[in-house]
Formats: C-alpha cells, sequence, structure tokens
C-alpha cells in the first residue's frame, strides 16, 4: 500500500514538474530541470518532496527484495534449538549482511543502461 501511494504521488509530481516531456525514469528528468532554469519555491518543494518519495521508494524495494531471501538463508543458518535472542541477533546479522552485499554490488557493478 504505502509503495503504491508512493509511487502515485512521485508520478504525479513528475508529470506536473516535466509535463509531458518527463523520460522513463524521472530521475533523469530531475538533472535537466535543475542544470537548465530556474525554479519556482513550488516546484523546488515538489522537488524536494520528489527526490524523498524515490528514496522513500528505494528503501521499500531493498526490503521487499531482501526479506524473502533473508528467511531462505534464516532457515539454514538458524538452528531451532537456540534460545530466540541469539536467533534474533543473528536474523538482523543475516540481514545486514545481505544489504551489505547487494549495496556493494550495486556500486561495483556499472549502469549498462547509460
Amino acid at each position: 500500500g504505502i509503495v503504491l501511494v508512493s509511487y502515485l504521488i512521485v508520478s504525479i509530481c513528475g508529470y506536473y514538474t516535466f509535463g509531458s516531456t518527463v523520460q522513463d525514469q524521472v530521475t533523469l528528468s530531475l538533472e535537466s530541470i535543475t542544470s537548465t532554469i530556474q525554479v519556482s519555491l513550488l516546484e523546488h518543494k515538489l522537488l524536494k518532496g520528489l527526490t524523498w518519495l524515490m528514496i522513500v521508494t528505494a528503501f521499500s524495494k531493498a526490503t521487499l527484495y531482501v526479506f524473502p531471501l533473508s528467511l531462505g538463508v534464516e532457515e539454514l543458518i538458524l538452528s531451532s534449538s537456540s534460545s530466540s535472542t541469539s536467533n534474533l541477533i543473528r536474523g538482523i546479522g543475516v540481514k545486514i549482511i545481505i544489504l551489505v552485499l547487494a549495496l556493494l554490488v550495486a556500486i561495483s557493478v556499472p549502469s549498462f543502461g547509460t
């Protein structure tokens, strides 16, 4: 629900700000508007809100992708005989390791779209 609302708000703000010249990825349009024209106060606030919504969307995507993977890894690593506190700490560790590995891959692999 939250992700859907974020996407809708981003798309509406993107269309309002850029009109029919909005690119497929609104982040590409952001680069062109901030470097070429003077933006009004309202558009500046919209751009700032759009940026924060894209950040929230990215974090929610990461959570949606990592959660099933971390559950599978936790089932392999965690034992049912251990205490719930140690399993909780190990589970948090597994999630952090998976997120760090995903971040390293995202940084090291070039973008093939550009």
